[in-house]
Parts: C-alpha cells; sequence; structure tokens
C-alpha cells in the first residue's frame, strides 16, 4: 500500500464548556466573532423530520485557516483546512478503531476478506484530502467533504457536532461488484457508500440527507457517450459501537 503524502501546509474535535463556536463571542455581553459558523438551528419538541444539507453562510474560504483545528471547527471553512490537521486524524483513528477494509483500490483478500485489505481509516483521510468542498450544515451538525486526489469519483465526508465529536464518516467508492469467488472487485459501475457511524438519537433524521448527497454525487459521475448515467447502488451502515461490524 502506498504511503499517504500529507502536505502540512495544507489545510479534529474535542469537548468545549463554551456552547458558540467562537472563542470572542463567548462569555456575557462579548460581540460576535465574524469567523463564527452560523448559529445551530433549534429543533422542535418531537420533530423527525430529516435534515438537510445546506451550505454554511459563515464559512468563508478564503479566511486565514491558521487557527483550523478540531476544537475550533469555526476557523476551517472547507474540508482541506481540517483533513491534515493531526488532531482530526487521530479522532478518525480512534473512531474507526483497527477496522480493515479496501475502499480505494487496495485489494481484499482473493475471497473477498479482509486478509491483505489496509486501515480503514488511512482510506478516509485519503478521501477527504483532494478537492474540498465548503463546509455546509446538516442540522445542528457540520459537513466536510471532499473527493480523492487525482480520483475524483472516490469521495468522502466527515459529520461532526460543534463541540468536536464524529458522527458520521462516509466513503464513496466502486469496490462492490460481485463475482464468482470473489464478492468484492474493482470496479463497478454503480458506486456505494459505506458509512461508518455513531448510532445517536437523531439518526433516522441525518441518514435520508446522506444518501441524497450521494445519489447527487452518483447522478455527477462523468461517463462516456451511449453509456449510461451511474447511479448509487447501495448505502451500507456500519456502527461503531458494535465490535461484529
Amino acid at each position: 500500500m502506498t504511503a499517504l503524502r500529507m502536505n502540512p501546509a495544507r489545510l479534529g474535535l474535542l469537548p468545549t464548556a463554551c456552547l458558540c463556536l467562537s472563542v470572542a463571542g463567548c462569555g456575557t455581553g462579548s460581540q460576535p466573532d465574524s469567523k463564527a459558523a452560523s448559529p445551530t438551528p433549534a429543533a422542535s419538541p418531537g420533530d423527525t423530520a430529516a435534515y438537510v444539507l445546506t451550505p454554511d453562510p459563515a464559512a468563508d474560504p478564503m479566511q486565514d485557516a491558521s487557527g483550523c483545528r478540531l476544537a475550533s471547527l469555526a476557523e476551517c471553512s472547507h474540508t482541506n483546512q481540517l483533513v491534515y490537521q493531526d488532531d482530526f486524524q487521530a479522532a478518525v483513528a480512534r473512531f474507526l478503531g483497527n477496522r480493515r477494509r479496501a475502499y480505494v483500490d487496495h485489494p481484499d483478500g482473493p475471497d473477498g476478506s479482509q486478509a491483505n485489505a489496509p486501515p480503514v481509516s488511512g482510506q478516509m483521510i485519503e478521501v477527504l484530502g483532494g478537492p474540498p468542498e465548503d463546509r455546509q450544515r446538516l442540522g445542528p451538525y457540520l459537513f466536510f467533504s471532499a473527493c480523492r486526489g487525482h480520483s475524483c469519483p472516490e469521495k468522502g465526508f466527515a459529520v461532526l457536532t460543534p463541540a468536536g465529536g464524529i458522527v458520521a464518516l462516509g466513503i464513496f467508492h466502486g469496490w462492490n461488484e460481485a463475482e464468482a469467488g470473489n464478492p468484492r472487485t474493482c470496479c463497478g459501475p454503480d458506486p456505494d457508500l459505506t458509512i461508518y457511524h455513531q448510532p445517536t438519537a437523531d439518526w433516522a433524521r441525518i441518514a435520508p440527507a446522506l444518501r441524497s448527497w450521494a445519489e447527487g454525487k452518483a447522478a455527477s459521475l462523468y461517463r462516456f457517450e451511449g453509456e449510461a448515467q451511474p447511479k448509487l447502488r447501495q448505502v451500507e451502515l456500519i456502527d461503531v459501537s458494535r465490535a461484529d461490524q
């Protein structure tokens, strides 16, 4: 497996006692910070409507990102500013643990086993490390996404709490087509989305937006003349709290 090249010039989450995202804006009588992420919309009691991905109007990709850290997401306007931070990569590694599986041109065993598969955590950083998208809002959460460098049909996302917790990590990939004796081979015409997630109380409100995101990405994939437009084949959910997944 080729070692990842991390670019420290390209721009994790820790709990904070302060509920606002702006360090300068916390406290009585303080003024809002211009870099603070937009306010989290309040949920009505008993509301079960699916969250919707929306642009974060406070995200400014031209801002100075030197303060971007997992603990200060208001300073991170797009994914490249976050993904190469040591604390984010460490949080991803903790979240995914020792799981191994092939997603981005790395082989599983000949029988589809994980014998030769690389760690999922490294591949997650890889699909978040290429051309980025600006920070978005997903209900009360922050959404960061990007595609893999030099292979943009492979993509990834992170759903994060404003306080720094990882809620979900997703890999949009093509390792999915079954063949006799090898249940996962590269690369089918229709992509899959694999999501590693926490079992949050509002997961049923989060999941539809992630599927919709993946369906939109599949619909925008390049195709040659005469070929059918790729469609999302399936969404695979893996609960990181379960040892059997």
